[in-house]
Parts: structure tokens; sequence; C-alpha cells
């Protein structure tokens, strides 16, 4: 098999388990996508806040309660960075421009957010939310833009060592 097509074969998988991921967690019933969140909120404050754990449960509840939208939207943001990163990983292994690549990784996986926006308005007390997209757009733009700068440094570190 060549190089080439290998690499193809193991972006395309790992884009499809990114989606999988996506969609499994979009298809939690809210009650049980909150637990998880809140789970996640807990851990971060256990491991940024020295004595999360002495604190009174009131005091922990409301650290929680504040910092729950925040780990959410980070979430969102930081699983479509990755789909933005390896759907634009996956283009960039056909011979197509820079631009016809961001473009169809942007739009691709913009579609993709709003699909999972109109699946969850199917999952009990789960609705569709604009912002949600949003963050996502913003998320899928950073992963095309991290990879799109990390193909020039070694574009320019290459060329570098050519010339020395």
């Amino acid at each position: 098999m060549k190089k080439t097509l290998f690499f193809r074969l193991v972006t395309l998988i790992m884009i499809l388990l990114n989606m999988f991921f996506i969609f499994r967690l979009s298809a939690e019933q809210a009650s049980v996508s909150k637990d998880t969140s809140r789970k996640v909120t807990e851990k971060v404050l256990e491991m940024t806040v020295s004595d999360f754990r002495e604190k009174p449960e009131e005091v922990k509840k409301s650290m929680v309660k504040s910092l729950d939208g925040k780990i959410r939207s980070l979430a969102h943001f930081s699983e479509y960075t990755l789909l933005g990163f390896l759907v634009s990983l996956h283009l960039s292994l056909y011979k197509i421009s820079k631009i016809k690549n961001a473009s169809l990784a942007l739009s691709g996986c913009t579609v993709y957010a709003i699909v999972d926006e109109i699946h969850q308005t199917f999952v009990p007390g789960r609705s569709f939310q604009f912002i949600d997209i949003l963050t996502d757009f913003s998320g899928i733009l950073l992963g095309i833009g991290i990879l799109a700068s990390v193909i020039f440094l070694i574009k320019k570190a290459t060329k570098k060592s050519a010339v020395s």
C-alpha cells in the first residue's frame, strides 16, 4: 500500500472516530450530559484549586455552577478544533489548493456542527443552540489554522536544511 493511501485511510478513520465521539456526546440525554459535565468541572477544579476538596459543599457547588458553562463551551470548541484539524489534514493529502482545502474543511465541518445541533433536538432535554454552532465554527477555524501553521513551519524548516 502506498504511503499516501495509508495516511488518507488513517486520517479518515480518525475523522470518523472524532465525529462518532461528538455524535455520542450529543446523543446523551440532558440529565446525563449535565452530570458528565459536572464531573469534568469538578475534576478541573480539583486539579486547579489546591483546597477545593476541603471547601464546604455549598462553596464547591457554587464554584462548579459558575465554571460549568465555560467547560461545556471549551469541550465544544476542542472537539471541533480537532475535527477541523483532522479534516484539513486529510484534505492536504490530495492535490488541491490551500484555499480549497480550507474552504472544504470549514464548510464540511460547519455542516456537521449544524447537523449535530439538529440531532440534539431529538434527544430528551436537549435543544438547538446557535451559540454552540458559533463556538464549533471558531474551533474549526483554529484547527485549520493550526494545521496551516504547522505545514508552513515544516516547509520553512525543510527549506533551511536543504540550503545548509
